[in-house]
């Protein structure tokens, strides 16, 4: 006789929020949103810019990455964030996919005339950004609260470019015979 086994269900992770971030000076409270109910990040919305926030502690599952990139991906689309910081405090382990969706947001963010900003990245993870220059590529911060002054701090304005003088097309002599 054959017996039918039951398949053990499936747990979900408990999602434990860290209170041992340090405190803002000044900010507005922010609108806290998730997308969905399966959304893998906590959104919060300053106006002038966003914080997000990442649940897991492991981002490597495919479809933990495609449903993280198109949440990141619709706030720059679909609600116009252009200032977007990236809190990596509660992120151990990050597969070199998610660093793929990372750079494709920095592109559609730039495209926007924005800055996306990294923050409490730690140092295994950082190792790979240094390893795979993509130190060079994005804004790190160290803490949240600096990844927020780059946003909110003003900076001197660049004069603007002056257009380079081209030079102009000689007509070559035409030599007498």
């Amino acid at each position: 006789m054959s017996q039918k086994v039951k398949p053990k269900p499936k747990r979900k992770p408990s999602r434990v929020r860290p209170e041992s971030r340090p405190k803002r000076k000044s900010q507005p409270e922010p609108q806290s949103q998730s997308f969905t109910p399966r959304s893998r990040l906590e959104v919060e919305d300053y106006g002038r810019y966003v914080i997000v926030n990442f649940l897991d502690r492991k981002i490597l599952d495919e479809r933990a990455i495609q449903r993280i990139g198109e949440d990141l991906f619709a706030l720059v689309d679909l609600y116009d964030h252009k200032q977007i910081l990236l809190n990596f405090s509660n992120v151990e382990y990050l597969s070199s996919a998610a660093l793929g969706k990372f750079i494709s947001l920095n592109k559609k963010v730039q495209g926007k005339s924005g800055e996306l900003v990294l923050s409490n990245i730690n140092e295994d993870i950082y190792e790979v950004f240094e390893l795979t220059r993509l130190d060079r590529l994005f804004k790190i911060e160290k803490d949240e609260q600096s990844g927020v002054d780059v946003f909110t701090v003003e900076r001197p304005r660049r004069p603007p470019k002056r257009p380079r003088k081209t030079p102009t097309k000689v007509k070559p002599r035409r030599g007498r015979k």
